[in-house]
């Protein structure tokens, strides 16, 4: 008999905790602190400032998402330039980082993916299941909405075709980095939203998209160096309100976490629309 072979991905992680409430042991899982096999570092804020909002109130809410940013920059600019294995303390109280863990995995993003699955807090969990029982209807994925983007470029700029799925191997690792588009101007990732009780499975799926186009940004030995780095969106249409709220949301949360990596996001329903930006940018 012969079994699958295990994917060959080694990826370690640790998990920044939350207690809100002083020895009260409700703890919440805030971030993931996350090193590939090959790769730097990766760094997840699981929670969004409107979703701790809704569960203690804005004001505490607001408290809370400025000391869980706080201490995420602070996790970050440590463990870019040490072993995540090596010891840190948070500069807050009530925020405790987990011991290191290990995993396999195809690649990064699923590396990502078993992290924030394994450390997913329970407000994901309240959200999930509050939407669970909405009406389910066909979503898009990203490899879809790249497609159709793509369709809806080539048919007003054909020579664009060979700037699509191109890969780049980075520099110390030899691995290979494959990129939505990529040219001396533009270099795009694509993702979509996809449906709103899926927002913590993509959010971690969007934010190592995120961490590529800064690795390529910051890669020195480019034989172009891009201009403008972006992750293309598809928004989905909202159903009623409710959905409206939470895709918009999700939205800003990526806009505001692509803001702070100095990378540009553009959020549209449309793939002809993020075909004409996407032509205007190659240019």
């Amino acid at each position: 008999m012969s079994f699958p072979k295990l994917p060959e991905y080694r990826f370690s992680w640790r998990s920044l905790q939350l207690e809100p409430v002083p020895f009260s042991g409700e703890r919440i899982t805030v971030g993931i602190l996350g090193v590939g096999e090959k790769d730097g570092l990766i760094v997840l804020n699981l929670l969004s400032g409107s979703r701790l909002d809704k569960i203690y109130g804005q004001e505490f809410g607001k408290r809370i998402a400025d000391a869980v940013s706080l201490c995420i920059r602070y996790a970050e600019k440590h463990y870019k330039v040490n072993p995540l294995s090596t010891p840190w303390s948070p500069p807050l109280e009530g925020f405790f980082l987990n011991d290191i863990q290990s995993s396999v995995a195809a690649n990064a993003d699923e590396g990502l993916l078993h992290a924030a699955m394994d450390c997913s807090s329970f407000s994901a969990s309240l959200e999930i299941d509050r939407l669970r029982a909405r009406p389910k209807r066909r979503t898009s994925t990203p490899d879809s909405w790249r497609r159709r983007v793509f369709a809806a470029a080539i048919v007003e700029k054909a020579e664009l075709t060979a700037y699509f799925d191109r890969s780049i191997t980075m520099s110390g690792s030899g691995v290979p980095l494959k990129f939505g588009f990529l040219s001396s101007h533009y270099a795009a990732e694509f993702d979509v939203v996809g449906s709103v009780n899926r927002i913590q499975r993509s959010l971690s799926r969007v934010q190592s998209r995120l961490w590529q186009l800064e690795r390529l940004r910051d890669e020195e030995n480019l034989l172009f160096r891009p201009d403008v780095y972006e992750l293309v969106l598809e928004k989905p249409a909202a159903s009623d309100e409710t959905e409206r709220v939470a895709i918009n949301e999700y939205v800003e949360k990526l806009r505001q976490e692509a803001s702070r990596l100095d990378i540009g996001l553009y959020a549209t329903e449309s793939p002809e629309d993020a075909a004409r930006h996407l032509i205007e940018n190659a240019a």
